[in-house]
């Protein structure tokens, strides 16, 4: 029996473009991005462009003081877009039956940071502080518990992959019928800990990034959160919103590469790409736009652009960045361009 199509409704999201799907939509078409600064606040000395998410955020005073962190409070202001869509949907639907699944890298560790620098300076940590803040379940327990949703709810931590991963866990649970409805993607601040990692790599870059560029020298961290409600496609006529998308395939390998670097040919790229494929009964020839990971690294430039040019030699493809010479580009381009 083929398995049930999986349906992603309007997402509900919050980044350096803007709030909401209509914002965001225009200023990334505009080529703008309000929240793309010059800023040292999380590298004291050392200014580095960063994605700034300048959403008006709750308060979280009546939560427990483990859940009250900047980013439950960015994850807990996305989800209002969709919160009514979500009370609809859920109205008829047992609250074991709905799942929250979330990617995050780094959740509430800016609370942390500002707990032990204060401890530092006096000997103890400060009033409202907890550890279970930094906690990677923290996020979705904390949504799950404003909710009320009593199914499957756990975090997904795997860097760039998290959000991805979430709605793949998302997708299973439904196939699997252990959840009925699904809030699944992801949400990430920014933190001292976050860009000296990167900073560490040598991976930043202090001016805008240039995705595919030859003269790429890093990436721009930033924070946002992006919030999806999943379900299986109902087979009643006209039923499901007319903007929802299908999930078709998804693809994960693990090839262990180098811990802070991709394998130069990309093979478990090639294998991931090829498993999506074949899950949605696709061919390489079937896809017509290709959004790209598009780090601006080197290292993941290169490897990115060869395995794209090796699948999908004939299709346009692009990064989602500032940057108008890097919006748009054919994979042949690349292999002038980018691998240098």
């Amino acid at each position: 029996m083929r398995p049930s199509s999986i349906v992603l409704l309007p997402p509900a999201i919050a980044c350096a473009l803007g709030d909401g799907r209509e914002t965001v939509r225009e200023a990334l078409f505009a080529g703008e991005s309000p929240g793309i600064r010059r800023s040292d606040a999380y590298s004291p000395g050392r200014p580095l462009t960063l994605g700034h998410a300048d959403t008006p955020l709750p308060s979280l005073a009546s939560f427990p003081v483990s859940q009250r962190s900047r980013n439950n409070a960015l994850l807990l202001a996305t989800f209002a877009q969709i919160e009514p869509s979500f009370r609809e949907l859920a109205r008829d639907i047992p609250a074991h039956r709905i799942a929250v699944i979330l990617g995050t890298s780094t959740t509430g560790i800016g609370e942390s940071e500002n707990a032990v620098r204060h401890h530092h300076q006096t000997g103890h940590f400060p009033e409202g502080f907890h550890y279970s803040q930094q906690e990677l379940g923290s996020p979705a327990r904390m949504l799950a518990e404003h909710l009320g949703c009593a199914g499957p709810v756990y975090s997904v931590s795997t860097a760039c992959t998290s959000s991805a991963k979430a709605l793949i866990s998302g997708a299973r649970l439904l196939r699997a019928g252990l959840a009925d409805l699904v809030i699944a993607g992801g949400v990430d601040t920014l933190t001292r800990f976050t860009i000296a990692g990167f900073s560490s790599l040598e991976a930043v870059s202090e001016a805008p990034c240039l995705p595919f560029s030859a003269n790429r020298c890093g990436i721009n961290i930033g924070e946002g959160a992006a919030l999806f409600l999943m379900r299986r496609q109902n087979d009643k006529s006209g039923d499901g919103d007319e903007h929802a998308v299908t999930l078709a395939g998804w693809g994960e390998t693990s090839d262990g590469y180098h811990i802070s670097a991709p394998d130069p040919e990309g093979v478990g790229a090639t294998h991931a790409i090829l498993e999506a494929l074949n899950r949605a009964g696709c061919a390489p020839a079937d896809i017509g736009y290709i959004n790209l990971h598009g780090t601006a690294t080197r290292h993941n430039d290169a490897m990115e652009s060869r395995v794209i040019s090796r699948l999908f030699s004939h299709c346009p493809a692009s990064s989602t960045s500032r940057s108008p010479a890097t919006r748009w580009a054919r994979p042949e381009r690349w292999k002038r361009r980018s691998l240098g």
